[in-house]
């Protein structure tokens, strides 16, 4: 007695199967790319401003979370030069104008939450001076690891 295959099963083997040789790169006729790591380098970034976040003095607390931000937005940058090489989707300045708006945007909000209500008569203390740089931060890592998440994909 013969066992039969059921079409979907046997369309899933096939389909399983052909995987690899229907990679994005492969569809697009390129070899994968070295492509970073994300975390190695968010890690990085907070690497570089640790001695002055860490020292307790609030203005090189914000300096050095500032330096954070700014080699973030570096590495942004960077990802969306390999994911957008010709720049016509996205180029590199008009990613730098977007992350602008975000920077304005979330900042000055963090920093009224933090340093501007009402409470903050007449003032909140200057701790709070550093609160408005880790949120933009972390919405910077997000973009990173999406980015590179693109690029591992599509081998860019």
């Amino acid at each position: 007695m013969k066992t039969r295959i059921p079409l979907t099963i046997m369309v899933l083997i096939i389909v399983l199967s052909a995987t690899p040789f229907l990679s994005p790169s492969r569809a697009l006729g390129t070899e994968p790319k070295e492509i970073p790591n994300a975390q190695i380098l968010i890690d990085a970034c907070w690497e570089l401003s640790r001695k002055d976040r860490e020292s307790g003095v609030t203005g090189r607390m914000r300096n050095g979370a500032a330096d954070t931000v700014v080699c973030l937005e570096d590495i942004v940058l960077d990802q969306v030069d390999a994911l957008f090489p010709d720049g016509k989707y996205l180029s590199r300045q008009k990613a730098r104008e977007y992350l602008d708006m975000i920077e304005i945007g979330v900042q000055k909000l963090y920093w009224s939450i933090y340093n501007q209500h009402a409470g903050c008569v007449p003032l909140c203390g200057t701790i709070y001076h550093v609160m408005h740089l880790p949120p933009n931060a972390r919405i910077l890592e997000d973009m990173i690891r999406a980015l590179i998440r693109q690029r591992q994909e599509y081998g860019l």
